[in-house]
């Protein structure tokens, strides 16, 4: 992208379209992004070269920078601290986007302590082809708003713990509970000593 006054407004010369998985978070979607920049880097060089020197215009239409498209673009505004708040009364999905989005700073309550979930799987039956097959199997286990939301409904053994929402069920496989050390599946379920039947704030 050549600069302009604007921000992010510029005339492209490359692009390229990643898609991003249900259980890809924020960390590994930037080292996706980062290595593909690198490539398109190496790709736009020899371009650039070519192109030679002289007035901007003239450079911009030997590259053959095109507009960007205005459809679909928006500016995204300043994160805060409420953002990384869990509703437990939003969907599975809801909450997992923000979970894998915000990563790794989505937070709720346990016991009066901060937990930060840091790996999360929505047990939704249209999504189950991308789950885990751990996952998978969990899927379609309680009904939907079967439960208040953010009441523990399981924890499966070495897997985690599966807490309700305003639909179907997350299952919570990694998260940190304040004062302790990130963990997973089973030493998660040891850490919080969760039951079913416990609430998350």
């Amino acid at each position: 992208m050549a600069m302009e006054e604007g921000l992010d407004t510029g005339p492209v010369l490359l692009e390229r379209r990643l898609g991003i998985g249900l259980l890809e978070n924020a960390e590994q979607l930037a080292m996706r992004l980062s290595a593909l920049t690198a490539e398109l880097m190496v790709e736009a060089m020899p371009r650039i070269e070519a192109a030679g020197p002289g007035p901007e215009p003239e450079r911009w239409q030997r590259l053959g920078l095109r507009p960007q498209a205005a459809e679909g673009m928006t500016y995204a505004r300043m994160l805060s601290k409420q953002d990384a708040q869990i509703d437990w009364s939003a969907s599975a999905l809801a909450i997992h986007r923000q979970v894998m989005g915000l990563y790794p700073n989505a937070v709720c309550q346990w016991q009066g302590k901060r937990l930060k979930l840091l790996q999360t799987e929505p047990l939704i039956e249209r999504l189950s082809a991308q789950l885990s097959s751990e996952a998978r199997e969990w899927v379609g286990h309680w009904p939907t708003g079967g439960q208040a939301p953010g009441t523990v409904l399981a924890c499966p053994a070495g897997l985690g713990v599966v807490v309700s929402s305003s639909g179907c069920p997350l299952l919570i496989r990694e998260a940190q509970l304040e004062g302790k050390g990130r963990c997973g599946g089973q030493a998660l379920v040891q850490q919080l000593q969760a039951r079913p039947g416990d609430r998350l704030g």
